[in-house]
């Protein structure tokens, strides 16, 4: 009997829990390119959802769909791949852990482990993933990490995050191909940063124009800082400037122009308050002419503009529907 990853989609086909896997780690690994982090990646897609190989699991979600259970009540199906990942990846199967609601401390890890390691599911599980995987399910040689994860505690925590992203993003957009094909298909754009800039400088001209107030000027030279700042070469930057300074239209100019100065290919942006995402995000959307091509994910606080390795998310249309 196929084991199932999600229930029917609109024209009651399950979702192959095997299909699943590997288009997860598909998905995943190449999201983790950038990070040099491929191998990970894909064993990270390939072990998020192992627990749902346990006849349990298979049975809950039959159940839900005939509405004899309610959905989002049934067993825990991270705890496999979280072993796995742990004996495998180490710190690692923190995104296992979290991929449904969040990263969690180490500590929080290896309390939960333990207490789920007491009982049966985590090796009926594993024992069933080996029969339909084979010997894809575990890798022949550990998979080797990028040196600059190994110096310092803020390199290793935001690649730890920049993974989670990847992890979390293939889960979502291969469910959305099962239950969505059509929103999946719309979000493909070959839309480059350079049309981006081009959109975004176009409406901030029209902007120049307007009189010259006091307010104005000091706007405008605060874009012109940042404008010539996104020529530094990369590393952290700090744009400290009061309310009302202009501070969206100027941080985004920095970020696309420095994105193509040094051949970077995401811009993040994060911002504290899902009122505040909403806000920017309407902002960039009208200013970048787009309907579906940025995402916006609120993130720790906004005390300024901090960069990292990244561009305009451009695969994105808004947060995908799970079930």
């Amino acid at each position: 009997m196929p084991a199932y990853a999600h229930s029917k989609n609109a024209i009651g086909i399950h979702h192959d829990l095997v299909a699943h896997l590997y288009g997860v780690a598909d998905l995943a690994s190449g999201f983790a390119h950038a990070l040099h982090a491929e191998q990970a990646g894909y064993l990270l897609g390939l072990w998020h959802d192992l627990g749902k190989f346990h006849p349990r699991w298979q049975q809950y979600l039959l159940a839900s769909e005939a509405g004899k259970v309610r959905r989002g009540s049934g067993p825990d199906h991270k705890a496999a791949g979280a072993h796995l990942t742990e004996r495998v990846l180490g710190p690692l199967a923190l995104l296992v852990y979290g991929h449904h609601g969040g990263l969690r401390t180490v500590e929080d890890l290896k309390g939960w482990l333990q207490d789920r390691l007491k009982e049966t599911d985590v090796p009926e599980a594993l024992r069933l993933a080996k029969q339909s995987l084979g010997g894809d399910l575990e890798p022949a040689t550990k998979p080797s990490l990028p040196d600059h994860v190994r110096h310092g505690r803020h390199k290793q925590e935001l690649f730890l995050r920049l993974l989670f992203s990847a992890l979390v993003d293939a889960d979502f957009l291969d469910t959305e191909r099962h239950l969505r094909s059509d929103a999946a298909t719309e979000r493909v754009t070959d839309m480059p940063l350079s049309t981006l800039w081009e959109r975004f400088n176009e409406h901030r001209t029209q902007l120049a124009q307007q009189p010259a107030t006091p307010v104005n000027r000091v706007r405008n030279a605060i874009y012109g800082h940042c404008l010539a700042a996104a020529g530094s070469p990369p590393g952290i930057f700090r744009l400290a400037v009061p309310t009302g300074g202009g501070k969206t239209l100027s941080a985004m100019a920095f970020a696309l122009q420095h994105a193509l100065k040094h051949d970077q290919r995401r811009v993040i942006v994060a911002v504290p308050f899902i009122s505040i995402t909403e806000q920017t995000a309407d902002v960039y959307l009208m200013l970048l002419q787009l309907c579906r091509h940025l995402t916006l994910q609120g993130q720790g606080s906004w005390k300024g503009f901090s960069h990292g390795r990244s561009s305009i998310k451009r695969e994105r249309e808004c947060p995908p529907q799970r079930t």
